[in-house]
């Protein structure tokens, strides 16, 4: 294994680990601003008598926790590349190994086909049953492609 590769990864990873710490504030700080307005702001409302998230309030909280957790774990994991050489290099040689890089790219593309496949029937549906759902829907939808066509032309300008 080159040596190099090691020393790259590892400059990569402190920017990483910069940027995952940073982030971790993100979810805490939306959990607390959805548990004031849930719990002041809306519930005084005259027009608002019940909770933002109806039956489920706990919904905010379970996926603010996954989104913790999934950051501590690439903490966790930054942080082991940057302690310990062998785990550094495994994961040097399988991040620059060319058929994970195919596979990976692969599963990507056809994930986006099907999601922009799924977004349209979503999008459909919601036509006729809640037109608020269906122009949010359909703003994604747009941006979705709009990213997805943009991308593209800027892979096929550079190579």
């Amino acid at each position: 294994m080159n040596q190099n590769t090691v020393k790259d990864l590892r400059e990569q990873t402190k920017l990483k680990l910069l940027i995952m710490s940073m982030s971790l504030s993100v979810p805490i700080i939306v959990l607390v601003v959805l548990y004031v307005l849930n719990t002041t702001i809306l519930n005084d409302s005259v027009f608002v008598k019940k909770s933002m998230f109806g039956s489920m309030p706990w919904v905010p909280g379970v996926v603010g926790g996954l989104f913790i957790v999934y950051i501590l774990a690439k903490l966790f994991k930054y942080i082991r590349i940057l302690k310990d050489d062998e785990y550094a290099k495994t994961v040097a040689i399988v991040k620059n190994d060319e058929r994970n890089k195919f596979i990976s790219t692969s599963a990507n593309n056809m994930a986006s086909k099907i999601f922009i496949y799924v977004m349209c029937v979503a999008t459909l549906i919601t036509a006729f049953f809640w037109t608020e759902l269906f122009l949010g829907s359909l703003i994604c939808l747009i941006i979705f492609i709009v990213i997805k066509v943009f991308v593209w032309i800027v892979f096929i300008n550079k190579y």
